[in-house]
């Protein structure tokens, strides 16, 4: 059990001893396995992403299920901090606010202890990550945990799925369905377009705040090795280029997307259009956000053009004394 301030200790699927996973953390960074994390949020495609990883030689993303975990499961584990999902917190009377830091790294460290131990040690893999979400990590343990990443040199891989609206789609419409490897069994699973509400909106731009928040605390941070990329690039024509830069910078030797299985290849990805039910009109609120940037690039109509304040006669080409008499350009 891992002790929480003010409140009972988290229990975990796998009970552990704190101090033997630290040792056990610190005997693994002997070897020369790299280690990142896939940070991410829900329905963001981090399961497809962190399967395409996987498949490439010399990464591993998750590992295989104990069999007190998950006795029936075949498919790796790639979510190893989900015991800090505020859902799973709650079903002990928890919150966020309650977790510790020693508890919280404890648990860090020994996700990567048992990648290292089974996905680098005796074999070719040379790098292993794992899937964390933005909900996994206490608010208020933010910067401790960017020292961690600091210190221990973990390569932070960033996927937003850019459409903010088909991840609230995608939550509604695949409601009680688990994830899925096979990429063309999730299409058949597809129900009718879903309806959005005047919620919606908002929703979409909280969304995308979320992202800009983690990119600005990790993007210029000249201590972490942080790459971003948006899900859509992954399944856009040029998802060869983009993943192959992806893979890169993970540590893997010679990424190539001709290693991914068929099955997690997709035959079709639905456009806004197709997935939300009325979705020229929720378009004309949404103007502006990258939500809507996304949802036209997933219908083959790319933005073509900057927004007219960035044009010769707005403010940013304007004369002053910091521009010596001359139309500044910006």
């Amino acid at each position: 059990m891992l002790p929480l301030v003010g409140a009972s200790a988290l229990v975990h699927s796998t009970p552990f001893n704190a101090d033997q996973a630290v040792l056990r953390y610190a005997a693994a960074s002997e070897t020369r396995c790299k280690q990142y994390i896939l940070l991410t949020s829900q329905r963001s495609g981090s399961t497809w992403t962190c399967q395409v990883l996987d498949a490439q030689l010399g990464v591993t993303c998750g590992r295989a299920p104990r069999g007190e975990e998950h006795p029936v499961a075949t498919e790796k584990l790639s979510e190893l901090m989900i015991n800090f999902s505020p859902a799973l917190l709650a079903l002990r009377g928890l919150t966020h606010r309650e977790v510790s830091w020693e508890s919280w790294v404890a648990s860090l460290e020994e996700a990567f202890s048992s990648l290292r131990e089974e996905g680098c040690a005796g074999s070719d893999r040379t790098t292993a990550g794992f899937k964390l979400m933005y909900n996994q990590v206490p608010h208020h343990l933010v910067p401790q945990f960017l020292g961690f990443l600091e210190t221990h040199e973990v390569t932070v891989l960033h996927l937003a799925r850019e459409a903010s609206v088909l991840r609230l789609a995608s939550n509604e419409q695949s409601s009680g369905l688990m994830h899925s490897s096979d990429a063309n069994d999730v299409a058949s699973h597809e129900t009718a377009p879903w309806q959005w509400d005047n919620s919606t909106a908002e929703n979409i731009r909280a969304l995308e705040r979320l992202d800009d928040a983690w990119a600005n605390v990790l993007r210029l941070n000249p201590k972490i090795r942080y790459h971003y990329v948006a899900y859509e690039q992954l399944i856009s024509p040029q998802r060869d280029v983009y993943f192959t830069e992806l893979a890169h910078i993970t540590g893997a030797p010679r990424p190539s997307f001709a290693d991914v299985p068929g099955e997690l290849i997709p035959l079709h990805e639905p456009t806004c259009e197709e997935r939300v039910a009325q979705y020229s009109e929720l378009e004309h609120q949404i103007l502006g956000t990258r939500t809507h940037r996304a949802c036209l690039m997933l219908a083959a109509r790319p933005l073509r053009v900057l927004p007219d304040e960035f044009g010769q006669a707005s403010p940013f080409w304007g004369v002053g004394p910091g521009c010596g008499g001359r139309p500044c350009r910006w």
